[in-house]
């Protein structure tokens, strides 16, 4: 269940900041509210006056300011007093919930905004460790318990309380024994109430968690759509999803059965306490001690009295639902960040990109570590390629840099700096990324160029992606910068998705430049023309090239050879064929046929 064990009481305080700046919309709310409350209570007086001065008296002379009316006069009038207090009371009602709506709404932006903040400030590894389709469903959807918990909590349970108050005053001075027999049943309905509620939140927890995992293998289904149909695995997926989808169904109807029947029990406790109210009200009539109008008002307060009464009972169960699902919403707002920001972090300036990297082991969390006491330095401008055997831990040391993952030991240094010492975002602004498998989102190619650089201007998004060659295919499209690219990109051919990114980069001119498998997915023959780009992008840049193609890493500078976690061999390329060591035995092994191994490296 969600929550994480927390009471709904204090779930409903973590609300109350996103309140904070509502106070004066809710007072007046609540004003409104207890004025509507107020209108309500109107209503039945002028049925009653009918009853019992016109329609029971048909010989005397109803007055109004001194003045004798007719029965039709009088009728009218009372007929035209009850819809001037039912307008009141609709108009009074409409401007409150109005308010209360907007309240709600606002909060519920709020929440929505801090939750997809608190995520995208999360690790890598968090994010690993979760279905993003889950995390999607808690904003979308579970967030909007902050709206029902405002708009049953605060109007529900104000403007009902209010009636139920009022009612009961009014009832007790009528009749104090219809009163006592009326407000008789309470004991019965609170033991309703609090039978269910710890029912109906766990239940509606487990709805949510269900919910959540059919979406997930929804999206999981259509993202990798290509996949299966490939592979003529759509039985399958069918298959899979229609089991999630019936464990949804019936923990949707067993959610459904304790709602009913908490609610008819809830209805039958009401009807027996106005069939109480009644039978013991007519006696009184025939006795006497009570007349036919005194009996309709009170029935009409009775409603008044009951209705708010079925209101709370049911707005109890919603806001135990709405804990469940804040509680699945502050979940993800307590998690640590295991890769936070130091207290008061300085910016760290545009470097000059020196790094270096000090003892530096690293292991993702329950597996042995896949890095064991690198140490090496670059000097500004310098360009390395890391290479070595799938899975030895190459994209992994990258992702050390901008601090994607935390070492778990030694210190990586740039121009001197401790990078766990500043800021992240400064830390990475001062960084260029181009990876295999460039990702692009739903947007035009401008959008997507523009993310190097959000102040770009057009003349600069064209310059960048002429220097990564991606003009040559821009300018053949229909609506140039401003194409679609589609969901990830897909409407474009790998090799442009990744002049797009090189494009991106470029605008980006940062003084550091990480390339993780930049041709690892791209054909051969097409890999020269983006050779020639990323050459052109890592001038004059500090450059850590990852690649498993050989032929790009005897283009840099310097060569590290990283095998089992450990770098093996570093230097020149010339220098490591001569050794004769791991990187002649990689490089014979690609050009055994003379052409460069097409191949994909994870590692």
């Amino acid at each position: 269940m969600g929550g994480g064990g927390k009471s709904r009481w204090a779930l409903y305080r973590e609300t109350l900041p996103y309140f904070s700046g509502l106070f004066g919309s809710i007072l007046f709310a609540t004003l409104l509210l207890l004025l509507t409350v107020a209108a309500s209570l109107l209503r039945p007086w002028p049925v009653q006056w009918l009853i019992d001065h016109v329609l029971l008296s048909p010989h005397s002379k109803a007055l109004f300011l001194g003045r004798p009316l007719s029965p039709p006069e009088a009728a009218f009038g009372a007929a035209s007093a009850l819809v001037g207090f039912s307008l009141l009371h609709g108009g009074l009602n409409l401007w409150a919930t109005s308010l209360l709506y907007q309240c709600g709404l606002r909060a519920l932006v709020l929440l929505r905004t801090d939750l997809f903040e608190c995520l995208q400030g999360l690790p890598l590894s968090y994010h690993r460790s979760r279905v993003g389709a889950d995390l999607a469903y808690r904003v979308t959807y579970d967030a909007q318990a902050v709206q029902t918990l405002f708009q049953k909590g605060l109007g529900t349970v104000l403007g009902s309380s209010a009636t139920l108050i009022a009612a009961a005053i009014v009832l007790f001075r009528m009749n104090p024994l219809l009163a006592a027999c009326a407000l008789g049943i309470l004991p019965f309905l609170w033991f309703v109430i609090s039978h269910f509620a710890d029912r109906i939140r766990r239940e509606s927890g487990e709805v949510q968690e269900k919910e959540s995992t059919v979406l997930a293998h929804v999206s999981e289904g259509l993202t990798n759509i290509q996949l299966l149909q490939a592979y003529g695995r759509e039985d399958n997926a069918l298959a899979s999803f229609r089991l999630h989808a019936e464990q949804s169904r019936q923990t949707n109807l067993a959610f459904l059965r304790t709602n009913s029947v908490s609610v008819m029990a809830a209805t039958v406790i009401t009807a027996l306490g106005t069939a109480l109210v009644l039978f013991v009200g007519a006696q009184q009539v025939t006795l006497g001690r009570l007349t036919v109008g005194e009996l309709w008002i009170f029935l009409s307060y009775l409603a008044l009295l009951y209705q708010p009464l079925e209101q709370l009972s049911y707005t109890a169960w919603a806001l135990e639902d709405a804990a469940a699902r804040l509680g699945r919403v502050f979940d993800v707002l307590r998690t640590e960040n295991s890769i936070p920001d130091p207290p008061h972090a300085p910016v760290l300036p545009r470097v000059r990109g020196e790094i270096r990297f000090e003892r530096v082991s690293f292991a993702y969390e329950g597996h042995p570590s896949i890095l064991h006491q690198i140490s090496f330095s670059i000097a500004p401008g310098q360009r390395i390629a890391i290479v070595g055997p799938t899975g030895s831990g190459k994209s992994t040391l990258l992702s050390l840099l901008p601090r994607f993952f935390e070492p778990s030991e030694g210190t990586i240094r740039i121009d001197g700096t401790d990078i766990r010492t500043v800021t992240k975002r400064s830390l990475r602004e001062n960084m260029a990324i181009v990876l295999q498998d460039t990702l692009l989102f739903q947007g035009t190619i401008l959008e997507n160029i523009a993310l190097g650089k959000a102040s770009a201007s057009f003349a600069e998004i064209e310059q960048a992606a002429h220097a990564a060659r991606a003009d040559e295919f821009i300018d053949r499209l229909h609506q140039k910068y401003q194409t679609p690219v589609g969901e990830r990109g897909l409407t474009l051919s790998g090799g442009q998705r990744q002049r797009i990114g090189i494009a991106r980069a470029f605008l980006r001119q940062a003084p550091i430049l990480l390339l993780d498998e930049p041709t690892g997915s791209l054909d051969p023959a097409f890999e020269g023309e983006i050779l020639q780009s990323l050459l052109l992008l890592s001038f004059r840049q500090t450059t850590l090239l990852v690649t498993h193609r050989l032929h790009l890493a005897s283009e840099m500078d310097w060569v590290f050879v990283l095998n089992e976690g450990h770098i093996s061999e570093s230097g020149r390329h010339s220098d490591l064929l001569a050794q004769g060591g791991l990187y002649r035995r990689l490089w014979e092994a690609q050009n055994a046929d003379g052409i460069p191994a097409v191949t994909t490296d994870p590692g």
